[in-house]
């Protein structure tokens, strides 16, 4: 009996390493040697890839070898600082870590205000956290509609905040900053746990590096220059006559990100979108814990996570994935303490809190948030069929309701709802782009010149053998999905599926036990693959950050339960070979293209705010310097921000104009409004409405263009009207023309 144990042993062990090698060598032949095989050469792949793995093994001797705490500790800031000065990004990181350490300390102070307990554990910084967004939020927001919502007004309320935290006796009562506890705890911790928790440093440290040269369209559409695409005069409720559907998202991550926006840099906000990324770590992190896994077990699996590029990647963007992933995991994890601590109210109070703040970032937290709601509904349901006395624990809950709770959830609403009133004073719609139609049947009227109904996303794949194809492709082969390539989810979810699936064909976990927690996890992960499947070429890499976490979680449940510890150690053995292929691919991908980090260059001197040199020598190299020098010297002649339109112009470099711009792609389905450029008359008209000062052009005729061309031609000859000639392009200031006049120039 005992050897046709260790044979079963032998072949799932074997099964194990086969499949996982086999799952890396065609990855790597079509993603790595395919699609990123000129990336993975580059002196910044190379070179940049050394650098770190210095980094990592000399900080890796270091914890193994040294036993002097505080010395461990100096060399970790020592190095880390190093290695951030030398990629110009150390300014930038410690402006950011400090913002977020007053926004924790805020969240902490007003907690011990208003009565609410510590715990003296980690998910007291998460409590902090979320407290501190909700109410730095509500006063941005109440300032804002005093029309006192300015950079400058911001970064002063951060100050004042901090003042009061201070004044009101805090520290008597607050633990340590939360990277200095983080710190200590990788310091008291086995060698293990201080190289894993290294490894973890390094991959933050990486997408601070990435985040010097990284510069995506969709960071520079809407995220990096919030100072012409989302900041007025006064604040940031003001309309500032942009037709793009993604200037109206819910704004609450880039309201965040204002003190610590405009200074000079991309940097600045970029470390914001990081920090976030490890703060997603962290609560990774924890969660497993909360599952049963022990430290080493945590930090392994949540390594895992955080090397699969479609996570990892978005952190160096303006985008905001990690803030939205972030609350959405953390309101999963506050939400499975509720569950498993008997319904303390204290966890469901902060998992609604984290759901709500979810809402004001990425739209898909529409889609995820209610799908995790339905799998704890399916628990609960599964629960009293076994017997759960659900009525003695809800009284039980009822009964810790405090007046605390009502008030910090009450401002978190009012957050939230103060940033979709934004959307609804400059749209007329409460969300936009999506449930145009439901909006128009409930008597919403969307504001000129928006869209009534953006075109929604849609495929459909005609048969069994076409869906089969689309999944090789997408776990395989996604060279031809370019916006699914450039931050690929990975395949170890399907991966784990297999090996869980094997284990309980053949009996070798109790899946009955399990089960009632893994259908937790299970609507969201289907709903994720459902869009895999159905959107076009699998959608954005992006959108499944969530279920992917999830459904890795949801796989691991019952492995870190199994008392076999050889079933364990087979599995774990299988995924570790995903972390090199991933870590090489995040290395050498980027949702802008972009690859490594930099060659060697080991001058410590350099400047960090350097975003406009480059920008300038970009547009200079790509025929548009001489506009860019009119455009800027006339913004600081005015003191104002000009407004710009622009066709036959790289929309990339449009956005990279110091001025409020739009490019022809404000016609296009699903990203504007394709009535506006119809006819000469709709060009004129939305001229005249958004007072535009500038208009862009091409030198050279391009066809399908010939209504806006006609316009161009017809103001060119008007009096007033100077053109400034690039290499490529010609700039009209119409600034100067009497509005009335434009409007019976096509009647």
């Amino acid at each position: 009996m005992e050897g046709k144990y260790r044979i079963r042993f032998s072949a799932f062990f074997v099964f194990c390493f086969l499949s996982s090698i086999i799952f890396q060598l065609i990855g790597a032949k079509n993603i790595l040697f395919d699609v990123y095989k000129w990336h993975i050469v580059q002196p910044e792949s190379v070179q940049g890839g050394i650098e770190l793995v210095v980094l990592f093994l000399f900080l890796s001797f270091c914890a193994s070898k040294l036993d002097h705490k505080g010395l461990f500790l100096f060399i970790i800031l020592i190095s880390t600082g190093l290695y951030l000065r030398l990629h110009q990004v150390l300014e930038p990181a410690v402006a950011a870590l400090f913002y977020f350490e007053i926004i924790i300390f805020f969240g902490g102070t007003v907690r011990r205000l208003v009565g609410i307990s510590k715990r003296n554990k980690i998910i007291d910084y998460f409590d902090s956290c979320v407290i501190g967004l909700s109410f730095w939020g509500f006063f941005a927001i109440f300032l804002s509609l005093l029309g006192h919502g300015t950079f400058h007004e911001l970064r002063m309320l951060t100050v004042l905040i901090l003042l009061f935290c201070i004044i009101s006796g805090s520290f008597r009562g607050w633990d340590y900053p939360l990277s200095f506890k983080i710190a200590m705890k990788i310091m008291n911790s086995g060698k293990v746990e201080r190289v894993g928790g290294i490894f973890l440093l390094i991959l933050v440290l990486v997408q601070f590096a990435k985040s010097n040269r990284a510069i995506d369209y969709d960071s520079i559409w809407y995220g990096l220059r919030p100072e012409y695409v989302l900041m007025g005069n006064h604040s940031i409720f003001e309309n500032l006559g942009l037709v793009q559907f993604v200037h109206y998202y819910p704004k609450l991550f880039e309201l965040f990100l204002l003190p610590i926006s405009n200074l000079g840099d991309y940097s600045f906000i970029y470390a914001g979108t990081i920090l976030f990324f490890a703060l997603l770590l962290l609560v990774v992190c924890a969660f497993l814990k909360s599952l049963g896994a022990t430290t080493v077990e945590g930090i392994y699996i949540t390594i895992l996570i955080g090397t699969i590029p479609g996570i990892s990647n978005m952190a160096s963007t303006a985008k905001t994935d990690m803030f939205t992933a972030f609350l959405i995991i953390l309101s999963t994890y506050y939400l499975w303490l509720f569950i498993r601590d008997r319904f303390e109210l204290h966890y469901l109070i902060f998992s609604f809190m984290s759901a709500f703040l979810s809402f004001g970032g990425k739209l898909s937290s529409l889609v995820y948030m209610p799908m995790i709601l339905l799998g704890f509904a399916i628990h609960l349901t599964i629960g009293i069929y076994r017997g759960l006395e659900i009525k003695k624990l809800l009284r039980a809950c009822i009964g810790q309701i405090k007046t605390s709770y009502m008030f910090i959830c009450a401002i978190t609403i009012l957050t939230v709802l103060g940033i979709h009133y934004r959307t609804y004073i400059l749209t007329g719609y409460p969300i936009y782009s999506i449930l145009g139609g439901l909006w128009m049947k409930l008597g919403f009227e969307i504001k000129y010149p928006l869209a009534k109904n953006v075109e929604a996303i849609a495929g459909e794949r005609e048969n069994i053998l076409e869906v089969m194809r689309h999944w090789y492709r997408l776990l395989f082969n996604p060279g031809g999905y370019s916006h699914y390539v450039m931050v690929w989810p990975g395949n170890i979810s399907f991966y784990l599926f297999i090996l869980v699936l094997v284990l309980v064909i053949f009996r070798k976990i109790p899946i009955k036990s399990y089960l009632q927690y893994m259908v937790i996890f299970f609507p969201v992960v289907l709903t994720g693959v459902y869009y895999q499947t159905f959107f076009p070429e699998g959608g954005d890499g992006n959108y499944y950050i969530v279920p992917v976490i999830l459904s890795i979680l949801m796989y691991l449940y019952p492995i870190i339960h199994t008392h076999n510890k050889k079933i364990k150690s087979a599995v774990y053995m299988g995924v570790a070979f995903f972390i090199p292929f991933q870590v090489t691919l995040m290395f050498v991908s980027h949702w802008s293209w972009s690859w490594g980090t930099a060659s060697f260059d080991y001058k410590l001197n350099k400047p960090f705010l350097e975003s406009s040199d480059t920008v300038k020598t970009e547009l200079f190299n790509n025929g548009l310097g001489e506009i860019r020098s009119y455009i800027e010297e006339k913004s600081n002649a005015d003191a104002g921000v000009k407004k710009c339109l622009a066709f036959g112009v790289d929309p990339t470099l449009v956005h990279k104009l110091p001025c409020r711009s739009e490019s022809l792609d404000i016609s296009r389905v699903r990203l504007g409004n394709p009535e506006l450029f119809t006819s000469e008359t709709e060009i004129m008209k939305y001229i005249i409405w958004d007072k535009i000062d500038y208009l862009i052009a091409p030198k050279k005729q391009m066809k399908g263009y010939e209504a806006i061309s006609n316009v161009y031609n017809l103001l060119e000859k008007q009096q007033g009207v100077v053109k400034i000639s690039s290499q490529e392009f010609y700039l009209l200031d119409i600034s100067r023309i009497k509005r009335e006049f434009l409007g019976v120039m096509f009647k």
